[in-house]
C-alpha cells in the first residue's frame, strides 16, 4: 500500500464516504427532538443543548484530530473517533436527563465526531491535488446524506413498537382530525384536556357523535356523557367573551366579526388538542433503543471505514499533473507548507474563518427555524414541512459537489462569492417566500445549496492557501468557525426571533451577514499577497 499501483486512491474515496456517512448523524438529532422533550419535559432551549454542543465538541476536537492525524496517519484516528462516537451514542441511550446527554451526545460524541470527520478530508486532498474541490465536495456530501438516512432509520427504530393508527395519526393537521382519534385527543390522562378544550371536541364533531359514540380505554362515551362531564370550570388561557361565543351563543346569531373570533378561538383549541395529542404519543417512542442502534452501527462503519484510510507516499503526485506554484509579483517561489502557528499569524486565515462564521451562522440560523417559520407563520401543514427540509436536505449534499467542483474551474474565492450573494438574496426573499409550499421549498433549496458548499470550499481553501502537509491540523483551527456558528446558530436563532417578533427581521439579518462574507471573499487572498484599506491589491514577497 506504499503507491497507487498497490492502492488505488479510489478506496480511500470509499472509506471517506463511509465514515461521513455515519458521521453526518449529528444533524440526524431532530429526529430525537420532540421524543426527547414528550419525554423528559424538556424546553424548546434545553432540549437543543446536546446538539450545539455536540457542534461544539466536533469543532475543537477537530483541532486536536488534525494534529494527531497529521504525525500517525488517518486510520488510527478516525477509529478512535469511531469507537468514542459509538461510545456516546451507546450512553446516551442510558440517559434519564436532557442534562446526561449533554455529556454523551454532546461531548462524548460531538468528540468522536470531530476525531474522525477530519481524517478523510485530510487523505482526500493529498490524493486529488489535481480535484481539491471536487473530492472535498464528494466527502462531505457523504456527511449531509447520512443525516437524511440515520434521521429516518432513528424513526423507523423508535415507532418500531407502535401501531399505526398512532403512526398516521401524528401526521394529521387539524383539518384531518376525526372522532376515530378520539383516544390521542381526548383521554385526559394521557393528554391532560381541560373542560374547555373537551367542549370544543363536543361543537368540533357534534353530528359524528351521534351517529358513533366515542370510546375510551375500550368503552363507548356518547355525547349526553361528555356534557355531563363538561363542567367548563377549569376553562384555562381564554378569556370570558371567547367562552361566552363559543359555549352559550348560536353562532347563526353572532355578528360577522364575532363569527371570525368565534373561529380563531375554535381553532387555537383544536390545534392545542391535537398538539397535546401527539405529545402523549411522542412519549411512547423508544428513543433510548435508537441511540443504541445507531452507536452500535456508526462504532462498526466507522471502525470500517477508517480501514481504507491511508495517505500517499511521500512526494506521489497523480500522473501527468504538476503542481502549480506559488510566486510573488517578482517571480520569485513563496511559501507554500505552513504549521498551524504560521497560519494563525496570517490575516488570510482570519479573513477565512470569520467568513466560515458568518455564512455558516447565517445557514444554521435559517435552517433551524424554516420549519417553524412555515408552521407558525404561514401554517403549512406537517407533511408539506416534512417535504421543505428533505428537498433542503438533498440540496445540501448537492451543493457539496457543485460548488467544490466548480471552485477547481473558475477559483474558490469567485465561487465564495457567487455562493454567498445567491445565499443572502434568497434570505432577503425568505419571508414572502413562504406564501406558497412550492416557493417556500425553492427558497430552502438554495440555502440549502449554498450553505452545503462551505463544507467543500473551506478544505480546499485552507489546502491551496496553507499547503497540504498540515491540512489537517490546520482545516481542524479553520473549523472552529463552525462550532462557534453552532452555538449561536442553535441558541440565538430562537432568542432572535423571540425578541423581534418576526422572522421577516430574523432572515433579513442572516441575509446581511451573507452578504458580509461575500464582501470578504473578495478581498481574500493567498498569504504573500497583501490588501490596501481601499481594497487595491498589492503582491508583496512573503517574509
Amino acid at each position: 500500500m506504499s503507491d497507487e499501483k498497490t492502492f488505488n486512491r479510489w478506496f480511500v474515496v470509499a472509506g471517506a464516504l463511509i465514515i461521513q456517512l455515519c458521521l453526518g448523524s449529528i444533524y440526524a438529532y431532530g429526529a430525537f427532538a420532540k421524543p426527547l422533550k414528550a419525554d423528559l419535559g424538556t424546553t424548546d432551549l434545553t432540549n437543543q443543548l446536546p446538539f450545539a454542543f455536540g457542534l461544539f465538541f466536533f469543532a475543537i476536537v477537530m483541532v486536536l484530530a488534525g494534529r494527531w492525524q497529521d504525525k500517525v496517519g488517518p486510520k488510527k484516528v478516525a477509529l478512535a473517533g469511531g469507537i468514542v462516537l459509538g461510545i456516546g451514542l451507546m450512553l446516551s441511550s442510558l440517559a434519564g436527563s436532557i442534562e446526561v446527554l449533554y455529556i454523551t451526545y454532546g461531548a462524548i460524541g460531538g468528540a468522536g465526531i470531530g476525531l474522525a470527520y477530519v481524517c478523510p478530508i485530510a487523505a482526500l486532498v493529498k490524493w486529488f491535488p489535481d480535484k481539491k474541490g471536487l473530492i472535498s465536495g464528494v466527502a462531505v456530501a457523504g456527511f449531509g446524506a447520512g443525516a437524511l438516512i440515520f434521521a429516518f432509520v432513528a424513526t423507523t427504530v423508535m415507532t418500531a413498537d407502535l401501531d399505526s393508527d398512532m403512526t398516521d395519526f401524528l401526521k394529521d393537521t387539524v383539518d384531518d382530525v376525526s372522532p376515530k382519534d378520539a383516544p390521542f385527543l381526548v383521554d385526559e390522562e394521557k393528554a391532560d384536556l381541560n373542560d374547555l378544550e373537551a367542549y370544543i371536541l363536543i361543537l368540533d364533531y357534534e353530528k359524528d357523535f351521534k351517529e358513533e359514540p366515542l370510546e375510551f380505554s375500550g368503552f363507548p362515551v356518547t355525547l349526553e356523557d361528555l356534557k355531563a362531564n363538561t363542567t367548563l370550570t377549569d376553562a384555562k388561557d381564554i378569556d370570558s367573551k371567547d367562552l361566552d361565543l363559543l359555549v352559550n351563543q348560536d353562532p347563526v346569531n353572532l355578528s360577522k366579526e364575532d363569527q371570525e373570533q368565534r373561529k380563531e378561538a375554535f381553532d387555537d383549541a383544536r390545534k392545542s388538542i391535537l398538539t397535546k395529542g401527539k405529545n402523549h404519543i411522542y412519549d411512547d417512542f423508544d428513543w433510548s433503543r435508537a441511540f443504541l442502534v445507531l452507536g452500535v452501527i456508526f462504532l462498526i462503519g466507522v471502525a470500517a471505514g477508517s480501514q481504507l484510510l491511508v495517505n500517499p507516499p511521500e512526494g506521489w503526485l497523480p500522473d501527468g499533473w504538476t503542481p502549480p506554484v506559488q510566486k510573488s509579483s517578482t517571480g520569485e517561489v513563496v511559501k507554500a507548507e505552513y504549521g498551524w502557528e504560521e497560519m494563525l499569524k496570517t490575516p488570510t486565515f482570519w479573513l477565512i474563518w470569520t467568513m466560515f462564521l458568518l455564512a455558516a451562522t447565517s445557514g444554521l440560523m435559517t435552517i433551524g427555524n424554516i420549519g417553524k417559520f412555515a408552521a407558525d407563520d404561514k401554517s403549512i401543514g406537517v407533511a408539506e414541512i416534512a417535504g421543505i427540509i428533505g428537498v433542503l436536505s438533498l440540496a445540501n449534499g448537492a451543493g457539496r459537489v457543485a460548488w467544490g467542483a466548480t471552485s477547481d474551474k473558475i477559483g474558490r474565492t469567485k465561487t465564495l462569492f457567487v455562493m454567498y450573494i445567491i445565499q443572502g438574496l434568497t434570505m432577503f426573499m425568505l419571508f414572502y417566500m413562504g406564501d406558497s409550499v412550492s416557493t417556500l421549498a425553492l427558497g430552502a433549496a438554495l440555502v440549502g445549496f449554498c450553505f452545503g458548499g462551505n463544507f467543500a470550499m473551506f478544505p480546499s481553501a485552507t489546502a491551496d492557501y496553507f499547503g497540504t502537509k498540515n491540512v489537517g491540523q490546520n482545516y481542524g483551527f479553520v473549523f472552529t468557525a463552525y462550532g462557534v456558528a453552532g452555538i449561536m446558530g442553535a441558541v440565538i436563532a430562537g432568542k432572535m426571533v423571540e425578541a423581534t417578533g418576526s422572522y421577516q427581521t430574523t432572515f433579513t439579518i442572516m441575509g446581511v451577514l451573507s452578504i458580509v462574507a461575500a464582501f470578504l471573499s473578495l478581498i481574500t487572498k493567498a498569504p504573500h499577497e497583501k490588501m490596501d484599506i481601499g481594497g487595491i491589491l498589492k503582491s508583496t514577497k512573503s517574509e
